[in-house]
């Protein structure tokens, strides 16, 4: 491309338009060369390719793979219901996916003890890592090391890594397991007003030049530091650990992680309301993020024009299918906090 570009990503906004992120040949660069270190495939080497190409992760498969002279292996749909088949079949050695698949394969049985002996790396990125599953995966492909990896399409693909030696090892006083350190050259330091945590701002060549046609959104998402250090804000609220690098802590606004696609709950709530025909409406994730992977979205709505299930219909033609609610409540009126805003966690009770 003649400005650079090696291609151009889209993320969910708040108004329903998608925001397109304009990634450089020189961030795509800087990325492969900070991760190869840590995925230091060889021509010997067999990778997984799990994600969809509209998810940037699936750029890692591609050119970490291609560039090593390894081979890239596409599941086929028909084996989704046994990976742990489609692992040993393929004498898969490199495998990348978001920690959900993880649990996925856990609950249908494809993590068995010893049961992936032929891998020996493993990376997860995309949502918080549970240490749980962390577990469970190592126990599953013992020959394999572990990585959590972190970063927003924002920053190219991954920014931060953390090596999880031993999982057993990891205190349970964590939350989930931590996003580690900055790879390669890149920088990061947090904005905070306690000097212990606050939002995580990532710097260095991995920064994007931000958003296409969206000069005000840059100001506020994107800054450059005295030094010409371009830094990104993430929205992530995090704790910096000289052990454990950056430990986080959940988001600052209402985004979340769905299956590892970012979804905005305000999105969401748009199309609820135009559905249901009502104002009083919220989503929230399921189960709650401190419980574990968000795998799906329920809905609540007060005094809807139509149905459940007719909102339901029209929520799968305005979302992705990644964003639809699995299920609408119906409630007479709407919990608030103190503050007069929706009370997302009296509505998470309400679930149970």
């Amino acid at each position: 491309n003649s400005d650079g570009a090696a291609y151009v990503m889209f993320t969910s906004g708040t108004t329903g338009v998608p925001k397109g992120v304009r990634v450089l040949d020189a961030n795509l660069t800087a990325y492969l060369d900070g991760i190869k270190p840590i995925a230091d495939l060889t021509p010997d080497d067999r990778s997984t390719h799990f994600f969809d190409l509209s998810f940037d992760l699936s750029v890692h498969d591609l050119f970490v793979t291609w560039c090593a002279g390894a081979e890239l292996v596409v599941l086929p749909k028909e084996e989704n219901m046994t990976i742990g088949h489609f692992i040993n079949e393929q004498r898969i050695t490199s495998w990348f996916s978001v920690p959900s698949l993880a649990s996925f394969c856990d609950r249908i049985g494809q993590l068995k003890v010893g049961g992936m002996p032929s891998l020996r790396l493993a990376l997860f990125c995309g949502e918080p890592l549970a240490l749980t599953v962390a577990r469970t995966f190592a126990m599953a492909a013992p020959s394999a090391r572990l990585w959590n990896l972190y970063g927003p399409t924002e920053a190219t693909i991954a920014f931060t890594a953390f090596e999880l030696k031993r999982p057993d090892g990891l205190g349970d006083g964590l939350p989930v397991v931590p996003l580690g350190f900055p790879i390669g050259s890149q920088r990061i330091r947090v904005d905070t007003n306690d000097g212990a945590s606050g939002e995580l701002l990532l710097g260095g060549s991995q920064v994007t030049p931000g958003y296409l046609n969206a000069p005000e959104l840059n100001e506020t998402k994107f800054t450059t530091e005295n030094d010409g250090t371009r830094y990104y804000r993430t929205g992530d609220l995090v704790h910096l650990s000289a052990e454990h690098g950056a430990i986080f802590l959940g988001r600052i606004d209402d985004q979340v992680k769905i299956n590892g696609y970012r979804v905005e709950l305000l999105e969401i709530d748009a199309a609820l309301r135009e559905a249901a025909g009502t104002a009083e409406v919220a989503s929230i994730p399921w189960p709650p993020a401190r419980e574990g992977n968000p795998d799906h979205i329920v809905a609540f709505v007060t005094d809807p024009k139509c149905t459940s299930t007719e909102i339901r219909k029209t929520c799968r033609v305005k979302l992705p299918a990644y964003m639809v609610p699995r299920k609408v409540f119906v409630i007479e009126k709407m919990p608030v906090t103190s503050s007069g805003k929706i009370d997302r966690a009296a509505l998470a009770k309400l679930v149970r």
